[in-house]
């Protein structure tokens, strides 16, 4: 029997000290380190960070879609009312698809190329709600309608070759919907994608949230991503949430350094979207702050060697925001100029 989970009424899922870990020759990589956070029915929060810091590693430990060499080797994760990570295999594929909708970048390498994209999309109907096939053909349609696909009854007759980007990743988001999930796992869903396209995508992405009353966890390493559509954003580095607060909290008054150097460097990213390198960081982290040797602060406010030799907790600054550093616990926030 699964766990349950004490939470309110408003809280669809709670993330409690999740840890993923990948054993790689003599080491291990603590890519996801007891992440813990919540999302509200209904409330879209943007997870950001740089390549390699954990964000997608957290997200399908989530939808438990890690594989060899990784293993996530602690914490909970409740949906509702269950713990995900007390399921077994064939409980837990009953779950994604059906109250787990889950959207990737590269649409077109997801979809089945020897699927007819109105089969594609009706397939977690007839899995998980055991509808006809006729009649899962008949709500597809309607899904590629409701995602905006002109002609959806003949685009439904379509095969993968025969779709754009843009497209293929609105096929991907009508297949996600079908069900009618209580969570859409969004990883990365408009990298792939040119600008504009990139916009319309994450407008029908807010619009399909709003509409039905469904949360999402987005992952982006693009702050403007965030900035168009999310209600809240946690901040991860080197597998560590180090800050959580509303959209507007973290972008325009930032307090872990990290965050002001992601919110100042936004403005200078590469053509393709990655995030301009603040500096490079060291393969020793040590037991301190995992953010110790790029950051300027712990020098400006003189608490160096707390900060080289002492890992900082994920603390409560006001309500609903936290940051895991010690000038904010030591209440050193003002000196640091944020």
């Amino acid at each position: 029997m699964s766990r349950t989970n004490p939470a309110d009424n408003d809280v669809l899922l709670r993330v409690n000290r999740l840890s993923t870990w990948f054993a790689k020759d003599d080491q291990v990589i603590k890519a996801a380190d007891k992440v813990s956070f919540s999302i509200k029915k209904g409330e879209i929060v943007g997870l950001v960070g740089e390549s390699g810091s954990g964000k997608t590693v957290t997200a399908r430990s989530i939808a438990r879609l890690i594989s060899a060499p990784g293993k996530i080797v602690g914490g909970q994760v409740f949906l509702g009312e269950t713990d995900l990570l007390d399921l077994d295999e064939d409980e837990m594929n009953a779950v994604r698809g059906d109250r787990i909708g889950m959207l990737f970048q590269e649409p077109r390498v997801m979809l089945d190329p020897t699927c007819r994209v109105g089969n594609q999309v009706g397939e977690p109907l007839r899995i998980h709600r055991a509808t006809s096939k006729r009649d899962a053909w008949s709500t597809a349609v309607g899904l590629l309608r409701d995602v905006e696909i002109p002609d959806p009854e003949q685009r439904a007759r379509s095969y993968a070759i025969d779709i754009s980007g843009g497209m293929a990743q609105r096929v991907m988001i009508a297949t996600a919907l079908a069900a009618e999930p209580d969570l859409l796992i969004a990883d990365e869903p408009t990298t792939a994608l040119d600008v504009t396209v990139q916009a319309q995508i994450l407008q029908l992405l807010q619009q399909e949230c709003r509409e039905r009353g469904m949360a999402m966890l987005l992952i982006t390493h693009d702050l403007g991503v965030v900035a168009a559509i999310a209600d809240r954003v946690l901040v991860m580095y080197s597998g560590q949430l180090v800050a959580e607060g509303t959209t507007e909290e973290i972008l325009r008054g930032p307090l872990h350094p990290y965050t002001c150097a992601l919110v100042a460097c936004a403005s200078m990213a590469t053509a393709d979207g990655e995030l301009v390198t603040i500096r490079p960081s060291s393969e020793d982290l040590g037991g301190g702050c995992r953010f110790y040797d790029r950051c300027d602060v712990h020098g400006q406010v003189g608490i160096s060697d707390r900060c080289r030799d002492e890992m900082p907790s994920l603390v409560e600054s006001q309500a609903g925001r936290r940051a895991r550093c010690h000038a904010i616990e030591l209440g050193l926030v003002g000196e640091i100029g944020v």
